[in-house]
């Protein structure tokens, strides 16, 4: 526990921090960290690994743990995502320690004659209580992700690249040390890594799209815009355009908060609400349902542009003519032909995702499954609370 006297000490500073952080996080001891070099990794928040990106995602989450100081169990809602790079990097209890110390010495650079004796002991006490704070979330991580099949990075094959879509294509990939049938939970994702000398490590995150329990993992890339100019979309164009059957790429683990369970998710009814590219973990899930051979109700309701933007519409159409608990609509916000006919009889919808369709298809006690853009993602839940569906039966991914 943290002591009032502490909380009150962080609460007095974080006020003074937050008003020099703008131009501050370069004073970071970053030379002192530089020889740890698995520390570029610590933390993840940007996607893309590079000292002052990561130094400065580094100070924001201790200004936000700052902040949540009195409210803790906030903090840790929303520090999971970061952990999961934690893990995944294996990053290891004495970086925490190099980090405190760097953290220290900013603390006294950027705080002046504030930093007294007594902020600098109320900062080590609440920096003790963080790391206890994330190593024990990292051990409820790993718990949940028991089955992984390796750690760290290894090297997988591309053994196919499938065009599924004018946007869109599938990457299959196996492993270069064979592992066998590869396990994961539906709806989780997957981190590439890229090293580069000139634009340093990128890191990538991919939802899968197919089924636990086979020999190959497949994730879906799609075209970036010709106008891109950030080093990530170099990359997702290097991966679109430039990666070919036999390149080898680094992957790390399958994780991910937002997934399905099927020996302990088996609901009546089911509602996938779904924008642009977050199919792909949906689809994983949703073919896994049918897999167990569930007997609930299952929704989905997906929205593209235009119908040259679906992917996966022979997969969806199959699943629909096999299992008559199983219905879709499509939505199309901007379609580029009305004539356009996919076997789906009144099932295709020129518009948008709204809640009067919602309520007027699923009862108020569905569990629902919302992906897609962080606006999308905010009008579906704000939607859904107004209708009273409870928060325990949203279930979010955004993209």
């Amino acid at each position: 526990m943290i002591s009032h006297k502490t909380k009150r000490i962080i609460k007095n500073t974080v006020y003074f921090l937050k008003a020099k952080k703008g131009n501050s996080f370069n004073s970071f001891d970053q030379e002192g960290v530089s020889c740890h070099h698995d520390i570029y990794n610590f933390i993840c928040l940007n996607k893309q690994i590079n000292p002052d990106i990561q130094y400065k995602a580094l100070i924001n989450m201790i200004y936000s743990y700052a902040e949540y100081i009195e409210h803790l169990d906030q903090f840790e809602y929303r520090v999971k995502y970061i952990l999961y790079n934690h893990v995944l990097m294996m990053i290891e209890p004495e970086y925490y320690s190099v980090i405190l110390v760097n953290l220290l010495n900013y603390l006294q650079n950027i705080l002046g004659d504030v930093y007294t004796p007594d902020v600098m002991n109320a900062w080590m006490e609440a920096y003790a209580v963080l790391v206890n704070i994330l190593m024990q979330c990292k051990l409820e991580i790993k718990q949940k992700n028991h089955y992984w099949s390796w750690k760290g990075f290894e090297e997988f094959e591309v053994v196919n690249k499938v065009k599924e879509s004018e946007t869109i294509i599938s990457l299959y990939l196996e492993p270069k040390i064979y592992m066998g049938r590869i396990n994961f939970l539906p709806g989780q994702y997957i981190t590439l890594r890229f090293p580069s000398k000139e634009e340093g490590t990128i890191i990538k995150y991919y939802s899968l799209s197919n089924i636990p329990n086979h020999e190959y993992l497949r994730i879906n890339v799609q075209k970036p815009a010709t106008y891109a100019k950030k080093d990530n979309d170099n990359i997702s164009r290097k991966i679109y355009h430039d990666l070919k059957k036999g390149d080898f790429i680094e992957v790390g683990p399958p994780c991910g908060d937002f997934f399905f369970d099927a020996r302990k998710d088996r609901k009546e009814f089911l509602v996938f609400v779904v924008d642009g590219i977050g199919i792909f973990p949906v689809l994983s899930i949703i073919l896994t349902i049918f897999t167990e051979n569930m007997d609930g109700k299952v929704l989905l309701l997906y929205s593209t542009r235009h119908e040259y933007e679906q992917s996966f519409r022979s997969t969806i159409e199959n699943v629909m003519e096999r299992y008559k608990n199983f219905t879709c609509y499509h939505f199309y916000t901007k379609p580029a032909s009305k004539g356009v006919s996919y076997n789906m009889g009144d099932n295709i919808i020129y518009g948008s995702i709204t809640m009067d369709l919602i309520r007027s298809l699923s009862p108020r006690t569905s569990e629902f499954y919302i992906c897609g853009p962080k606006l999308f993602m905010q009008e579906i839940y704000q939607g859904l609370s107004i209708w009273g569906v409870c928060r325990s039966q949203m279930h979010f991914e955004f993209f």
